[in-house]
């Protein structure tokens, strides 16, 4: 978070003395006052507040109303194919392409681009205006819960599991109406919540999983979330108590050896 202090006087250099320290305490004020109520984003965290983070992304749930949630690690293996549809453009290929580089990189997971009816695992990244995105049909989805997703404008993914712990199909919907900034933004947090991050959450900002943020890269703390979860000692299946002693160690060693 970036702190702005606003209204702060200009002093002159024909400022009287007097006037001069009280301009200069009344500034000092403010700064203190900022700073207690908004601490700075870069500060470190701890490891428990990081284990705390990581429990809350992968265990909660950004739309309980329509999906229970997770019980168990879950998350993708091997190669995952990538069909991009709808209205692509050259910029919006190439942000694509940006994101899927940075998170592979991230996971060890491989990417490779696949048409749309290619039948091996996949996330399916569907660029869509405005109006069409409560168009996603097929096998297995609901209409009445894409109308619910597709009612807040923005973007929004699909994850399915097979059996629980796997995640083999995944449906990201990309509203293409809104500026660029932001679509790159949620594009990134959609593909990040489709890998196994599924919640959204303001308890650690900035980061990708608050719609307070509109990041176009991850956080120190969000890319921790992520090597964590494909950490190859945070084996699928392991329920919320096993995931939580596990995780705390990974983190605690990412915590001290990253920048």
């Amino acid at each position: 978070m970036t702190i702005s202090l606003c209204g702060l006087r200009l002093i002159h250099y024909n400022t009287p003395m007097a006037s001069l320290i009280k301009a200069l305490k009344a500034t000092l004020l403010a700064i203190f006052v900022v700073g207690a109520f908004f601490p700075a984003a870069s500060a470190e965290r701890s490891v428990d507040e990081i284990t705390d983070y990581f429990m809350n992304i992968v265990f909660g749930n950004e739309y309980d109303d329509l999906s229970t949630r997770p019980k168990v690690i879950s998350k993708w293996s091997g190669d995952i194919g990538v069909s991009i549809q709808g209205r692509v453009t050259k910029e919006l290929a190439t942000i694509t392409s940006k994101h899927l580089n940075y998170l592979s990189k991230i996971t060890k997971l491989k990417f490779r681009q696949i048409k749309p009816d290619d039948p091996m695992q996949s996330i399916s990244i569907v660029f869509l205006k405005r109006q069409e995105m409560n168009a996603i049909k097929g096998a297995g989805i609901d209409p009445n819960v894409i109308n619910k997703l597709a009612s807040a404008g923005g973007c929004y993914f699909m994850a399915f599991h097979k059996p629980p712990q796997r995640i083999v199909k995944s449906i990201i919907a990309v509203n293409i109406d809104r500026p660029i900034g932001l679509t790159d933004s949620c594009l990134l947090e959609e593909l990040t919540q489709s890998l196994g991050l599924p919640n959204d959450s303001n308890m650690m900002r900035p980061s990708i999983f608050s719609d307070m943020d509109h990041e176009t890269n991850l956080s120190r703390a969000d890319e921790i979330l992520l090597r964590t979860l494909y950490d190859p000692r945070m084996t699928v299946g392991i329920s919320p108590n096993d995931a939580r002693s596990i995780s705390r160690k990974i983190i605690s060693e990412l915590n001290s050896s990253l920048p």
